[in-house]
């Protein structure tokens, strides 16, 4: 296997909430492995306030989305080669005309500074050009709430419904005939992804390297795809960690779009980041301002 292929990194935001996307964010970067987390750390040197790339969950400090937000959309102009905005991280997301609360998604940054978004962009494209490498795919899946209650409904469970998202990036991100290395963080508690490799990979031979509490390994082909399923993935791989932040990102900034769109109309409510214990809050005081709606059903998730 070419070592200086392709590699594609992978994760998610917002799979535990009960409002809100879900988002599964991903990056693809051909040329030499390491090429992203080296450039980043060129950039982050270079370019003063522009952050090294890392775990979303570590760079969103105190519930500030900036530093998240410079990471996304710095690799994001990179890829797109211009000042991106969320369509170019998103395209054309199933369901939004019937969530008229993501109607109005505010403009990008949203709390980044954008002087520092582009320079920081700049510095990262020099240092991947001069690697001999390029940032192919960036973007997200956004899944809202009717398509993912339609989804989980029709796979039955809420896991492999989260699976079948993972299947559906890396037939999405991988290349036709592409060489090189798939990194995705631990889906939950699961192990064995065998058969969802070779759901996206027919036909080729799928070997096991490991399958341990940790992580899971597999070689596709002979080696021609190697790919790995990690607890903690964010922190080993840069393309992964870059994911997680531009999941995180569309994520936030949904969820801003929504908290602004009922905050309009029922004066006084607290927004909400979506969560279990603080949805069942937020859907009481919807269902009192407004006990006609169908919030619930139209909002919570199933599962």
């Amino acid at each position: 296997m070419s070592r200086s292929s392709s590699t594609l990194g992978i994760d998610e935001a917002g799979y535990g909430p009960t409002l809100g996307p879900l988002v599964m964010g991903f990056v693809r970067v051909d040329g030499p492995p390491g090429s992203l987390a080296e450039a980043f750390r060129t950039a982050s040197e270079a370019v003063e306030g522009f952050p090294d790339v890392g775990d979303s969950k570590r760079l969103y400090q105190a519930g500030r989305l900036h530093r998240v937000e410079a990471v996304a959309l710095g690799a994001a102009c990179v890829a797109v080669g211009r000042p991106a905005d969320w369509d170019d991280l998103t395209g054309t997301v199933d369901g939004r005309a019937t969530h008229p609360w993501y109607a109005r998604l505010p403009n990008a940054p949203t709390a980044a500074d954008a002087t520092l978004v582009a320079a920081g962009a700049e510095a990262l494209r020099d240092a991947l050009e001069r690697s001999g490498a390029r940032i192919a795919r960036i973007g997200a899946h956004v899944h809202l709430e009717g398509p993912l209650n339609a989804r989980f409904d029709r796979f039955g469970n809420k896991g492999s419904a989260h699976l079948a998202h993972v299947e559906a990036v890396v037939a999405d991100a991988w290349p036709d005939g592409g060489t090189g290395r798939v990194r995705c963080d631990r889906l939950g508690g699961r192990k064995f992804y065998g058969d969802l490799l070779a759901r996206v990979f027919p036909f080729r031979a799928i070997d096991v390297l490991e399958e341990s509490e940790a992580t899971s390994r597999y070689l596709v082909d002979d080696g021609v795809i190697e790919a790995s399923f990690s607890v903690g993935g964010e922190a080993a791989f840069a393309e992964i960690a870059l994911a997680s932040c531009v999941a995180k990102t569309i994520r936030e900034i949904y969820m801003e779009a929504f908290n602004a769109w009922f905050s309009e109309r029922i004066p006084g409510l607290q927004p909400t980041a979506g969560y279990p214990e603080d949805a069942v809050r937020w859907l009481a005081d919807v269902e009192r301002a407004d006990p006609t709606g169908g919030w619930r059903a139209r909002l919570a998730r199933t599962r």
